[in-house]
């Protein structure tokens, strides 16, 4: 547990923390996988898949809450991808997959992870889907070299 923090009486799933803003101690009660040491925990047994550790085009199939999405990963040590589905991607688009979260700061970098909304950046639009549900791999990448 991180200094000021501590396991709030009510729930282990909540954390206390305790700061100090113009000279006035405040405690504020906060979901555990908001903070770091929580998220950081959630993350070690999320099922899910790591973009950078694909081939270059292999394609992928990630259904979320509310929409289906192909993924063709193009770059995967730059997360670069093309992305189609939902309402932000109605044709194959060239993006980036950040990520994965809970929709707010902390992000799992290169992560598809069910449970969690995924962050994707496209010509300075940054779209956050709706939670995954399931990710599959689709096709494997084509055989190399091109």
């Amino acid at each position: 547990m991180i200094p000021g923090e501590r396991q709030s009486g009510m729930d282990k799933n909540l954390i206390t923390s305790t700061s100090v803003l113009d000279d006035e101690k405040q405690e504020v009660v906060v979901p555990r996988h908001c903070t770091l040491a929580g998220f950081t925990e959630a993350m070690a047994d999320r099922k899910g898949l790591n973009v950078s550790r694909l081939e270059p085009l292999t394609r992928l199939e990630v259904r979320t809450r509310n929409s289906l999405y192909e993924i063709t990963v193009l770059h995967p040590n730059h997360w670069k991808i093309l992305v189609r589905g939902g309402r932000f991607f109605p044709t194959e688009t060239a993006a980036y997959l950040c990520g994965s979260g809970y929709g707010g700061t902390l992000l799992k970098v290169a992560w598809i992870g069910v449970g969690l909304c995924c962050e994707l950046s496209s010509e300075g639009l940054r779209v956050v889907t709706s939670p995954v549900e399931d990710v599959q791999i689709v096709e494997k990448a084509l055989p190399g070299p091109f």
